[in-house]
Order: structure tokens, then sequence, then C-alpha cells
């Protein structure tokens, strides 16, 4: 018999910073907690062994666990589960008690010392009435104690000191335990992931655990921060007569999140990998908000009154109507959003993000400046032209149109030292650009990230400012801008004929002279296919061919009169994509069920759920697939007393 594993009952360590300042404590340990905790008689002979004896010289000696096993996977759940059960009543005697507990230890605090005895006192009794009993060496009471590894004093924490051993830092495996020992205690400490940014880095590459890792000269100093930050961490215990706030500080790359009073009481950090290529700032600082708001509900139980943002009220207005992160976070947040930071000295010493608010990159077109259209294509040939002036080319390395485009966007960043409207027809390119100038971290394995740092840092060094717009290629519209983008293109196409092949040739000889596709076979050498493709991909030319007929499919006159049936495959639902479909064709009523297959016991099980739905109809018009012409689909059919008709056209047509 297979034990399933029950899982974890508490998802991480209590915040001690919820400690109430002043308050007195005290800290109790249960003896051998594991071995207190009794297993039920029937579960006794599941966790048997056998002792073999020496030589065979006796019997074996075979033993079962009556207590809680320690190794098994199940233990520490069904370990927090009992004492949790024990402890219960405390809590609700003794409200105004605050009782954290977690494994085998437990710790009280109250506002009066009285009450803390007392409830001490009912703890011991509730504890021995389940055979419990706590190390009366191992109580602590007092100003100061320790818990959970974290030195606790009147009014602060103090987490436990890491120990960081660089010795053994050899391979992967080494650098993601020391990592993961460091995040251990990041709640405490004011670490940005700028900072440990050198560290992240080792982590890239072979996915092996015993793959060769060395620690750079970077890392070594990153390090060195990391030492010096656990030397200072401390958190403060919350001060019940006070507010909570919420601070989201400008740190470089990415911000930092802050729960502050008189002092800080969690730091709050995001991810340090982006799920973007390009992560936008201020939209970050929104989900660093409304995940400082989650955390404050989670270890305080209230809102925070206020939330600090590097944003004036005007800004804030302004990414409100831009960002839905921002839309949710001021809609669901009650309090007050503010732009000063409290005065004190912890919160001033963090280097600063560049940009935390678009200075140069315009979100409305500049008026009286010049406009600068750009293109880029497959080959490596990229074109700008400032408007009213002649074309100027650059040729780069073939590639993606994509990243041709941005590397001539860079180009005019370069050369273009005055306000100006760009105007692009690659949205990806122009989203990029409108939030380049604010970004944070740029994923690595983006393959344009070298070339997006360097547009980031042309935007940084910029002074005037500039407006970046998308505009549709090849529509054929009138007016200047369209002309513009149109004129930038060809010059592209030009050069795509003496660089490409004879079909990219023969596309572009058909976009100027629209020939028929026996004039580009013969032209270029191509097959009569391709060239027909050329011509069907023309969308000048696309009204001068012959539209294929629909046809019709007959519908009933009544609901449930006729239904037309088949079946779909959908790839995402895993064992369940077969997807069998009904539809009544006068009402439109769709009917599908996810089933593991499409024999015809399959199909017999969909008639079966969709006649329950919406009742049997008269006639059934499926294709001839080989559920539906088998022996035993018509016998159904004949038994139910209703008609199949198999139209393979009128199924084709319904799907098309």
């Amino acid at each position: 018999m297979q034990m399933q594993v029950m899982g974890p009952v508490q998802r991480g360590l209590p915040l001690l910073s919820t400690l109430p300042q002043g308050w007195p404590i005290i800290i109790i340990d249960i003896k051998d907690c594991f071995f207190s905790i009794p297993l039920h008689t029937k579960d006794c002979e599941r966790f048997a062994f056998t002792l073999p004896a020496c030589n065979h010289e006796q019997p074996d000696q075979r033993y079962e666990w009556v207590v809680l096993p320690q190794g098994m996977a199940n233990s520490p759940t069904m370990c927090q589960l009992f004492v949790g059960q024990a402890i219960g009543p405390l809590r609700k005697r003794f409200s105004s008690l605050k009782c954290i507990h977690y494994m085998d230890d437990i710790l009280l605090a109250a506002k009066d010392e009285l009450v803390l005895d007392d409830g001490f006192a009912y703890l011991i009794q509730l504890l021995e009435s389940k055979k419990l009993f706590i190390a009366p060496e191992k109580v602590q009471k007092g100003s100061i104690a320790t818990y959970l590894g974290s030195r606790i004093t009147s009014t602060q924490i103090v987490p436990q000191k890491v120990e960081l051993r660089k010795d053994s830092l050899k391979t992967l495996n080494d650098f993601q335990r020391l990592l993961g020992d460091i995040n251990w205690v990041r709640g405490y400490l004011n670490l940005p992931n700028y900072e440990l940014k050198p560290l992240y880095v080792i982590l890239r590459g072979d996915s092996a655990l015993d793959s060769p890792r060395c620690l750079t000269p970077e890392a070594r100093e990153a390090l060195e921060k990391v030492e010096k930050k656990l030397q200072e961490a401390f958190l403060c215990r919350m001060n019940e007569n006070l507010p909570l706030s919420l601070c989201i500080l400008p740190t470089l790359n990415q911000p930092t999140g802050l729960v502050w009073q008189e002092g800080p009481l969690l730091w709050i950090h995001p991810r340090s990998s982006p799920a973007k290529s390009i992560e936008y700032y201020p939209a970050a600082v929104a989900k660093l908000a409304l995940e400082g708001l989650q955390q404050c509900l989670q270890y305080f139980g209230k809102l925070p009154c206020e939330v600090i943002v590097p944003y004036d009220a005007k800004q804030v207005n302004v990414l409100c109507a831009l960002l839905d992160d921002w839309a949710v976070f001021r809609c669901g947040f009650p309090g007050f959003i503010d732009n000063h930071l409290p005065k004190n000295p912890l919160l001033q010493f963090f280097k600063e993000h560049p940009v935390v608010f678009p200075k140069i990159t315009a979100a409305e077109p500049l008026l009286g400046a010049p406009n600068i259209f750009t293109d880029g294509s497959k080959t490596g040939c990229g074109v700008y032209m400032v408007e009213g002036n002649d074309p100027v080319f650059h040729q780069f390395q073939p590639g993606s149109p994509q990243v041709v485009e941005l590397k001539i966007v860079i180009e005019v960043l370069k050369q273009c030292s005055f306000a100006f409207n760009l105007l692009s027809d690659s949205l990806y390119v122009v989203n990029a650009l409108k939030i380049l100038e604010t970004a944070g971290p740029i994923k690595p394995s983006s393959p344009i990230a070298s070339l997006l740092h360097i547009a980031q840092q042309l935007l940084w060094s910029r002074k005037n400012p500039f407006f970046a717009q998308h505009i549709r290629a090849h529509t054929g519209m009138p007016g200047p801008l369209c002309e513009g983008n149109a004129r930038v293109d060809l010059c592209t196409r030009q050069e795509f004929i003496f660089f490409t092949t004879s079909a990219e040739a023969a596309k572009a000889f058909h976009q100027s002279f629209h020939v028929n596709a026996r004039a580009l076979q013969q032209k270029f050498h191509l097959s009569r296919a391709d060239a027909r493709q050329i011509v069907l991909d023309c969308a000048d030319c696309a009204v001068t061919r012959a539209q294929p007929s629909v046809g019709v499919n007959p519908r009933g006159l009544l609901p449930g009169r006729v239904w037309q049936m088949d079946v779909t495959h959908v790839s995402e639902f895993g064992k369940l994509k077969y997807v069998h479909v009904s539809v009544d064709t006068c009402s439109g009523i769709m009917y599908a069920s996810p089933l593991s297959g499409e024999s015809t016991r399959q199909v017999i099980a969909h008639c079966l759920d969709a006649w329950a739905a919406w009742g049997k109809p008269q006639v059934l018009k499926t294709d001839n697939g080989p559920a539906y012409t088998s022996q035993t689909f018509t016998t159904y059919c004949q038994k139910w007393r209703f008609n199949l008709s198999m139209d393979c056209h009128t199924i084709l047509r319904a799907r098309a």
C-alpha cells in the first residue's frame, strides 16, 4: 500500500515582527514530541521492522512503531496537526494572548504578565492531557529570548546569523544552496535584487547539479555585501498603537517593498528574473504594491493605512489610465497613496533607478517636430528617412526583420539628437521603445538583450524628447504618413532583390507590376505552385480571383429536428483531447463532451449526455468516420428510432 503524502499545513515560518513591542513572552519546547504522539493501533503494523539475529542463532526480532516514526514523510505534518489540536482551547479561552506555534516550539505573548502566566499554566495542562510534556530546561521567559533561530528583544527581532562559506563553492548545487540560505533571511535584509545579480548570473548555464562553477570577483564582492547586511539585519517589533505603512522604494532595476512603522517590519523583494523580456518599471511598482498589500493581510491581518510610491498624484493618475495593474491597485486599496518617504537614514542609502517616470519618451505626438520613418528587412537592409530628406541606408547582418528594425532605430537615436516623431511598421519595436526608458532588468536570455541595453543607454543620455508610433504597412491609403512609410519600405525592397532568392525577387516584381502567375513562372523560373501562391498572397490581385462556393448546409425547421455531430482534437486537454460536438442546426445550441477516444462507445456516451440535456433529435448528420459507419452505431440508431444521415460534403462545408 502506498502512503499518500499530506503536504505541509504551515506554508512558511511565522513573522516575529508581528509581536507587539514591550509584551513579555514565554517560549517552550515540547520534549521528544514525535515520540510522544501515539499511532493508532491499526497503523502500528504498517510501520513494522525486523532486527536480524547474528549468524541466525535465534529468531529475528520483529518490532512495530507505536509512536510517530521519525523520517516518515507525513510525520512533520501529523506533529503540527496533533500539537495544534492540543493547544486549540488555549486560543479560545485567552483571546488577548498571542500564541505562535511551529512544530514543537510554542511562543506565548501578552500585554498583561498575569494573563501570560495564566495562559502558560493552562497550556501545560492541555499538553499533559495529550501526553505531551515540556522540557523545563528549555523554557525561556524574560525580555530576551531565542525562537526559530531569531533573537527576540523587547523592541527588535535579530535573525539567525548565517555563515557563508566561500571555500566550498564549486558546483551549481553549492551556489543554489547558498542563494537559498540568503533568500531564507531576505525578509530581514535591505538587500535589493541588483546587489545579488552577480550571484544569479552564476546559476545560468548547464543544469547538472555537479556542473562546475567558480566565484567571480563581482560575485565575491556581492557576498561581502551580504555578509555586511547580515551583521546589521534586524526587524522592529510592531507598535500596536501606530498604523502600518507600505513603502515602495525605487531601487535600481527593480523596486523594493518595505512594511514600516518606526522601523522596518518586513522587506519585500520581487522576483529576480522577470517574466517578460522588458519589465516596465511603473508596472513593476504596481505589482509589488499589490503583493505588499497581500503580505500585510497575511502577516499582520490588516491593510496599511498608506502606500508610499515614487510618483506624485499627477503621475499616479496618468499611470492608472495607462496600466491595468495601477488601476486595480488604486481601486482595491482604500487608504492613502503618497510619495513622501519617512525621514529615516535607513531609507536613504540605496541606489535609485535612473528613470522611474518617462522624461524623454513622449506620450503624445510632438508638435512641430519632424517625422522619421524607419523600416528593415530580413536581408539586413535598414532604412530611415527624415521627412523632407533622402533615405539613409544601412546594411546589417541578415536576420529577423524585427532585429534589423531595432538596429536602424538605434542608428536614428545615435544620429538624430533633435526632437522627432518616429513612425515604424514594427509594433514590437515601437512597444519596446515606449517602455525602454523606465524599464527594469532586461531578460538576458532574449536574443536582442544587448541591442535593448544599447537603446536604453541612448535614451538615458538624450536631452530632447521623441514620440514613437506604429504605422501599418502596405495599406495603400493616401496621405503623407503612408507615403513616407511606403517609400522606406520600397527602399528596403529594392535592396531586397539583390540579396535574396528568385522567389522573393518575383514577389517584389509582382508588387510593382501585378503580372499573372504564368509570367512570374517564366521570368523567374519558378514552379507553377510558387508563382500562383505569390499572386494569391497579393492583396490587390485578390479581388480578381474566383470565390469558392460555400455551399448550403440544410438546417432543421424546428429545434430538435436536425442535429450535426463531429469530433475535434484539442491537445491541451491531455487524455480527454477528443471533443465530441453536437449542434442543433435550427437553434444553434451546441453540446460538447471531452472524452478519451472517438470509438463507437465514446460516440454513444456523448449522444446520451447530449440528449439528456436537450432531447433526442429526429435526424443526426455525421461524416463517414469509422465510429459512425459501424454496425454497433447503426443498431443503436435503429433502437432509438432516429435517422442517421452521412453527408461528407455537408460536414466539410460546415467545418469551413
